[in-house]
C-alpha cells in the first residue's frame, strides 16, 4: 500500500541509534509524518515541511562551525549528506511504501521517482507527435496521401508509449 508522506534521511545524530536500532537503518529514509488524501488537498502538511526545514537550516548553520557535534560525525554512509540537507527541495512530500524494521523503525521507500519517469517519457513522446503532425501538414505530405494513400516514410509511424 502507498503512502504521502514525509520522510528524511537518518542520521544517527540526530535521529538517535541504539543496539535495539536496526542494522543498515543509515541507509534508509525515516518516515516523519504520514497524510491523509484530505490533509494532502487542504495543504495543511505545509506547517510540517515549514518546521523540519527550519531545523535542518539550524544543523546546516552548527556543521558549518568547527567544534559542531554533527560535523564531527560525518553520516556513516552518505559522503555528500551535508549538501543534500542544505537544499531546499529535501524535505517534500512523497508517495511511499512503508516499511517496519526489526528494530521498530518506520522506513520508506520513495515511489515518487515513477511518476517523473512517466512525465518525462510522456514530455518526449508528446514534441514527438507534435513534429509529425506540423510535417503532415505540409502540402507536399497530403499531395502524397492524396496520390499514394500514405504518408510520406518518416510520417507513418505515430510515437506510442511502450514502458
Amino acid at each position: 500500500m502507498y503512502y504521502i508522506a514525509i520522510c528524511e534521511l537518518f542520521h544517527p545524530i540526530i535521529h538517535g541509534k541504539d543496539e535495539n536500532s536496526s542494522n543498515g537503518i543509515e541507509n534508509h529514509f525515516i518516515v516523519t509524518e504520514t497524510f491523509e488524501l484530505a490533509e494532502f488537498y487542504d495543504n495543511s502538511y505545509q506547517d510540517t515541511i515549514t518546521a523540519l526545514q527550519a531545523d535542518y537550516k539550524k544543523i546546516s548553520k552548527k556543521n558549518s562551525k568547527k567544534n559542531s557535534k554533527l560535523s564531527k560525525n560525518k553520516h556513516p554512509t552518505i559522503r555528500n549528506y551535508n549538501k543534500i540537507i542544505e537544499k531546499n527541495n529535501f524535505i517534500k512530500v512523497d508517495i511511499i511504501q512503508i516499511d517496519e524494521l526489526s528494530g521498530n523503525e518506520s522506513v520508506g521507500y520513495i515511489k515518487t521517482f515513477w511518476i517523473k519517469i512517466i512525465q518525462r517519457r510522456w514530455k518526449k513522446i508528446y514534441k514527438q507527435r507534435q513534429d509529425i503532425l506540423k510535417q503532415r501538414m505540409l502540402p507536399r505530405s497530403i499531395r502524397e496521401r492524396q496520390l499514394t494513400g500514405n504518408w510520406p516514410k518518416g510520417l507513418r509511424i505515430w510515437p506510442k508509449c511502450f514502458i
